[in-house]
């Protein structure tokens, strides 16, 4: 009976820190911004505009500097937002396209 409840005891330490280990890690979102603007008014004709060359185009503030970020790719693997960044370059209205990355705890 003792060594059942050691093995009990063992797997419920064994969780504690996975679960513990699991909450420290950081997971990242990746955003392609092909425009930035003070106004989202303007953020939202860029939008409008852009949607005839994307799939999906959005926008989000990004609070910390009051700018409106247009975006065409969020996802989480980086190689797929560089990728889609190189593509949004190729279209020749948006040859300064970039990889945001947004780390989420």
């Amino acid at each position: 009976m003792q060594k059942k409840h050691f093995h009990i005891c063992l797997w419920l330490c064994f969780l504690a820190c996975t679960s513990a280990f699991a909450q420290t890690e950081t997971s990242k979102s990746f955003y392609v911004i092909i425009g930035g603007f003070k106004s989202e008014m303007n953020a939202n004709r860029f939008v409008e505009s852009a949607a005839d060359f994307f799939d999906e185009t959005d926008y989000a503030l990004n609070v910390s500097r009051g700018i409106f970020y247009v975006y065409t790719f969020k996802g989480s693997k980086r190689a797929e937002a560089y990728a889609m960044a190189a593509e949004a370059r190729s279209k020749g209205a948006y040859q300064d396209a970039w990889v945001y990355m947004v780390r989420c705890n």
